[in-house]
């Protein structure tokens, strides 16, 4: 099995592949499995990728793979789990190999453990060491009015003349954000805007969007979380300071939108006259609490 990851959007987990390969060629390793995690810490953890962990224990213990192969312990943790993790793929009957640190595959012997554990506190302590750094720079960017972190559907990232980044609207949000807080106003529900916006094919946010056969649909969830309540499209940023941006609605649209939204039953699927929907038994079982 061959296990890729990168934490943020700005990496390229491909990068890692052809040492990868290289490291299974020479060592006659049959690539039987891939896992490649985008976009998850290996320091603050995440549902994704504890998702794929689970994978890749369920998979050496069902001996679709006996071996692991990894680009650097920094690829797999930064948490101090490095020695737990490795343990687990050791109780199934396999084995982790460091590409790049291949003194780390000597764990029988007392050197290679010493190694793993001196490891493990530098790539900790590399994650604080970052962590206080991005936080530094962070502030730095907000006193001197520059953007932080990944544009919210509907906007982009301009650099100015000065250096400083801004959130600019697209054509898209210009032409359908004002739309879907006004549908919301009068009645629509998140199910109607995320299948007009899947009709009129506008395209997504990464992760706005369900695939369903071979169409990518809006997500109403996300419209409901993420779009609607955002302060960012009247123009208002989230621990931003003093930093402005162009709204694409006004205040009182964003309140008169997020209110209609707040009173149904069911936000995100109907309007208050509409009954909430009761799941049917599905399977055949009476006795069955599920």
């Amino acid at each position: 099995g061959i296990w890729q990851r990168v934490s943020t959007g700005g990496q390229d987990e491909a990068s890692q592949l052809p040492d990868l390969v290289r490291w299974c060629q020479s060592h006659d390793y049959e690539q039987a499995k891939s896992y490649v995690i985008h976009g998850a810490s290996a320091f603050k953890g995440n549902k994704k990728f504890d998702a794929f962990w689970a994978q890749v224990l369920a998979e050496f213990k069902g001996s679709d793979i006996n071996v692991l192969v990894v680009w650097n312990l920094k690829r797999l943790d930064r948490k101090l789990h490095a020695t737990r993790m490795i343990e687990q793929i050791v109780e199934l009957g396999g084995r982790v190999e460091f590409v790049t640190q291949p003194h780390l595959n000597q764990l029988s012997t007392m050197g290679g453990r010493i190694s793993l554990t001196v490891e493990q506190e530098i790539a900790h302590a590399e994650s604080l060491d970052k962590g206080k750094a991005v936080k530094i720079k962070q502030e730095a960017n907000r006193r001197n009015g520059s953007v932080n972190g990944r544009a919210p559907w509907g906007y982009q990232i301009v650099k100015q003349a000065d250096g400083r980044k801004i959130f600019a609207p697209t054509s898209d949000g210009r032409k359908c954000i004002p739309v879907i807080f006004q549908m919301l106003i009068d009645g629509a529900s998140l199910r109607d805007v995320a299948a007009l916006l899947t009709d009129e094919r506008v395209s997504t946010a990464q992760d706005a969007y369900v695939v369903i056969g071979p169409l990518r649909q809006w997500n109403e969830g996300y419209l409901g979380n993420r779009l609607v309540k955002n302060p960012v499209y009247y123009g208002a940023r989230r621990n931003a300071g003093a930093l402005a941006t162009e709204g694409l609605v006004t205040y009182s649209v964003w309140q008169q939108a997020n209110a209609a939204l707040a009173s149904r039953n069911r936000p995100g699927r109907g309007t208050v006259a509409n009954a909430k929907a009761l799941l049917a038994p599905v399977c055949g079982n009476p006795d069955c609490d599920a």
